[in-house]
């Protein structure tokens, strides 16, 4: 495969480090200790989400854990969609929850400014603690919202009233503001 600009390589190397990362978490039999099974109990507590000391990177999972993957996404993305909602991602999260990696997402707005917008409220959501619940929510309803015209700033508030203790007064002025 010949990757023709830096974008497309990172998203390329994205791709790779996660379906590694994967590879080894299927490895995983749940009774050799293998700190990527993710066969893990489905109640175990949500990843810790922190803001990296770029300002933009978004760290689900412990900051400390041995292993770090890089994701790049663009939230109005259908390719990103399917990767969050029957990809790998749900085998990342989860050994993100186990504490057996980290998570860092870059949120990128190159599909129209309903991406911008989306980025925007998911930022704003890790402030209130949600970022996961929301990330979650908005690409299982992406496919709609892309055939109404898009993320909007009123359909964003619309989906977060949907994850408990997202919404309030700082969460609202960042989404409305794009702040």
């Amino acid at each position: 495969m010949q990757v023709r600009s830096r974008r497309g390589f990172l998203v390329v190397a994205a791709a790779i480090t996660a379906s590694a990362s994967v590879g080894a978490c299927r490895r995983g039999d749940g009774a050799s200790g293998d700190p990527l099974d993710v066969s893990v109990p489905a109640d175990l507590p949500a990843a810790r989400e922190s803001l990296a000391a770029d300002g933009t990177t978004i760290v689900l999972g412990d900051p400390a854990a041995p292993l770090a993957v890089r994701l790049y996404e663009d939230l109005s993305c259908p390719a990103c969609a399917d990767f969050e909602t029957e990809g790998t991602a749900p085998y990342l999260k989860r050994a993100a929850r186990n504490g057996a990696l980290q998570l860092q997402f870059t949120l990128g707005s190159f599909l129209g400014p309903g991406s911008k917008f989306a980025a925007n409220a998911l930022r704003a959501a890790v402030d209130q603690g949600r970022f996961a619940e929301y990330h979650e929510l908005l690409y299982r309803h992406q496919a709609a919202v892309r055939k109404s015209g898009g993320f909007t700033r009123d359909r964003l508030l619309g989906l977060a009233i949907k994850v408990e203790g997202l919404r309030g007064p700082e969460f609202d002025a960042a989404v409305l503001d794009t702040k």
